[in-house]
């Protein structure tokens, strides 16, 4: 295993997740001021984050307390502007991030036709990402835990059943 496979093993805890949300909420803010040129996109998409969520790795040892941190991979969600492009998957990392750990966050829209019979934000997701697109499958390989908004904070929504399987 080279030092960039290492993996924390920590437990994380609902401070941790309120932690990783405080950042990943600076972060929100930050995409729009590195992208002051487009004043459309930010005029579109400030108001329109509906969910930030742990995914991958982080997320199952959230459950777990086996699997150990190599990164934290932060997703931000926005519902989709239908006249404004968002760049869907957006990336930015920060090396020494969350207790000296990588995060990345990841930024990606939904299509406004998510949202009509679902106003949950992790029913939004998990209709979104179950969809047919097989690219969007790769999210649900592992788990996602809600961090933002309040009413979905620390929620497992999604869990990959094969994964406590192998164990």
């Amino acid at each position: 295993m080279t030092e960039n496979e290492k993996r924390h093993n920590f437990r994380l805890t609902r401070d941790d997740l309120n932690g990783l949300k405080k950042i990943a909420l600076q972060e929100h803010k930050n995409f729009f001021k590195r992208n002051r040129k487009s004043k459309k996109l930010s005029k579109a998409y400030t108001s329109k984050l509906f969910c930030i969520a742990l995914c991958q790795g982080a997320a199952i040892h959230y459950i777990d307390h086996k699997n150990g941190i190599k990164d934290f991979d932060v997703w931000l969600f926005y519902k989709k502007d239908d006249k404004v492009n968002f760049p869907d998957r957006s990336k930015k990392s920060i090396e020494n991030g969350y207790r000296k750990i990588r995060i990345d966050f990841i930024k990606r829209s939904i299509p406004s036709h998510y949202f009509l019979k679902n106003k949950r934000p992790d029913a939004v997701l998990l209709k979104f990402f179950s969809d047919r697109d097989p690219k969007r499958k790769n999210i649900l390989k592992k788990a996602i835990i809600g961090l933002y908004p309040k009413s979905i904070f620390d929620t497992k929504i999604w869990i990959n059943p094969e994964i406590f399987k192998r164990s």
